[in-house]
Formats: structure tokens, sequence, C-alpha cells
């Protein structure tokens, strides 16, 4: 890697970690459109399902990554407190792009997909031998029966709203261990 920092603004000492993040996170959130994709593909090909889960392991060596980038270029100097912000940052904007995807996939691609997928799970539970099974069976059935299924939008702010909870702590945990590596010395000029 390398420890020079670019031309980029997001790359020099002492840069802001929500313009690091805002940066990060386009790329970020392109991967997770990609992820997302190969989730709802998962039920047609089973490969798609390997692909996104290979894509989740992922994650956080991207976010160490990220993180390092900002760590190095700050000379060892960055605050945990703005790497975590830094990863915060990457996980809503990279979110926010992916649920742009998402909304585009549920409404226009694919709009049946969510009651699709309640179909199956009632078809799921009803078989299950426990009592409880039959009983989530029938809850699904009614909201279906009663046009209770949540909406896009709806279902697509709770993915942004969870991505970036479960990346928040992922960030604090890559913060911590970026900083626990220091960082290598830089060769001195003759």
């Amino acid at each position: 890697m390398n420890s020079q920092p670019s031309g980029h603004p997001a790359d020099q000492p002492g840069a802001s970690p929500y313009t690091r993040g805002a940066r990060d996170g386009l790329g970020f959130g392109l991967f997770l459109s990609v992820m997302f994709l190969n989730t709802v593909y998962s039920g047609q090909q089973a490969w798609f399902s390997l692909v996104a889960f290979a894509m989740m392991m992922a994650v956080p060596f991207i976010i160490y990554r990220c993180l390092r980038r900002s760590y190095i270029a700050d000379g060892g100097t960055t605050l945990l407190s703005s790497l975590w912000m830094h990863g915060i940052m990457i996980f809503l904007c990279g979110s926010i792009i992916a649920g742009l995807v998402e909304v585009i996939w549920f409404k226009y691609v694919n709009p049946g997909f969510v009651v699709e997928q309640m179909k199956l799970m009632i078809e799921l539970y009803r078989d299950y031998p426990w009592e409880r099974g039959r009983e989530v069976a029938s809850l699904l059935q009614s909201m279906i029966d009663n046009n209770m299924v949540p909406t896009t939008m709806a279902i697509v702010t709770e993915m942004i709203w969870l991505s970036v909870f479960s990346g928040s702590l992922l960030s604090v945990l890559m913060a911590v261990l970026v900083r626990a590596r220091k960082i290598p010395a830089r060769p001195r000029k003759k």
C-alpha cells in the first residue's frame, strides 16, 4: 500500500473524517449495491449466495484498509474518534447509495419481491412441527391479507439504519485495530 498521500483532498494529512468517509463511501456504496443484488438473486442461483457471503466477509477488511490509509496519511496521529467517524461516514454514505439501488430494485425491477418472500416464509413456517411456527405463518398471512406489507421506503430505511448501526460498531473495532498497529517508518531523505 502506498504510504504517500495522493493529490485527493481526502488523502491529505488532517483531512476531515467526513470528507474521507464520503469519498470512501462512494466505492463502498457500489460494493453494497452489488452485494444486495447477489443476495436477492441467490434464490435463483446458488453461486450468487456464495458471492454475497464472500462480500459480507470482506467488509471488515475493506473498512480496515480505508481507516488504515487515513491513519498513515496523518502520520499515525489520527484520533480514535476521528477514525471511528470516518468509518461511520463510510457506512452512511455507502448505505445511502445502496439504498437508492434497493429502492429502484424493489419498486421497478421486482415490486412483488417482499410478498413473494413472505409467502415462502409462510410455507416454511407452516411445515414446522412446533406451534410457534404456525403462529408466525398465520401472522404473515394476515399481513398479506390485510395489505400490511411494509412499503419499499420502510424496508430500505430500515436496511440503511441497520447498516449504519452495525457499521458503527464495526468501525470502532477497526479503528482500535488500526491504531494498535504502528505505521512504518518513512525513509529519511539524504
